[in-house]
């Protein structure tokens, strides 16, 4: 485990240029998610930053479901008020994303069909913890 907490200007500080990252979430109502990213984290330094990654996906550990990328051009996206959203750029915003204030999901196609229910139950949510975990493979 490289990051646990919520504050954006350290998940930076220890995530950035690392790659095969674990993001795991644990939501308000207990339930566990995340994401995966195989390429470098990069920190923005604009509006917003994508970052291909063939490999990513999105998961729920309860239901045992996982969303492989469909669109590995928006795999990634990086804004100033967030941690990380997953999918971006893509017809309905992004697949999931990740902030201290602003947690939640919408109906996009960049990680195939899903549906709320499938990550954390509801579309906007709380969370409790966001830990990082840097992957040796």
């Amino acid at each position: 485990m490289i990051y646990n907490g919520l504050d954006r200007d350290t998940f930076f500080e220890k995530c950035t240029g690392k790659n095969n990252l674990l993001f795991l979430v644990k939501g308000e109502e207990g339930n566990e998610f995340g994401g995966y990213m195989s390429s470098n984290l990069l920190k923005n330094t604009n509006d917003e930053l994508i970052i291909k990654d063939d490999n990513a996906f999105i998961f729920n550990l309860e239901k045992k479901k996982k969303f492989k990328i469909i669109k590995p051009e928006n795999a990634i996206s990086i804004y100033d008020d967030y941690l990380i959203c997953f999918g971006g750029n893509c017809e309905l915003g992004n697949d999931l994303y990740i902030d201290v204030d602003d947690t939640g999901m919408n109906t996009t196609d960049c990680y195939g069909d899903k549906e709320y229910e499938t990550i954390n139950g509801k579309e906007n949510f709380s969370i409790t913890e966001f830990k990082v975990y840097h992957l040796k493979l």
